[in-house]
């Protein structure tokens, strides 16, 4: 969810207030809050998981790519364990015409993480 807090025409973009949740399938969630810019990299808190994610903390960095429905997330973890392999990858650089191959936006079960839907 965002509240929409500033307009910034002359950086053209907005600033937002943010609340988000990440879901991992069977993994669990992450939730996230913060303030959210359209225009530059926006770094929000990590308040709390669930699953493999219960007492996390941290950070996400978001970029924004194509806004509004372009947005690359890196996440910084701390206070779990190690992350199953299937989560941890060398991910895509970030570019407007990156697109999820047709098998993971079917939510195929080889092409997406455990129980994920969309």
């Amino acid at each position: 969810m965002c509240i929409l807090i500033e307009h910034k025409p002359e950086l053209k973009g907005d600033r937002y207030e943010a609340i988000f949740s990440f879901y991992f399938g069977d993994y669990g969630h992450i939730a996230v809050q913060g303030p959210y810019l359209t225009y530059q990299d926006s770094y929000l808190a990590i308040t709390g998981g669930s699953g493999i994610f219960e007492g996390v903390s941290g950070q996400v960095k978001l970029r924004q790519i194509v806004f509004p429905f372009k947005i690359f997330y890196t996440f910084y973890l701390k206070g779990i364990g190690e992350l199953p392999e299937e989560l941890l990858c060398k991910p895509v650089d970030p570019h407007p015409a990156v697109e999820a191959v047709p098998a993971a936006k079917a939510c195929e079960p080889h092409a997406a993480i455990a129980n994920f839907t969309n």
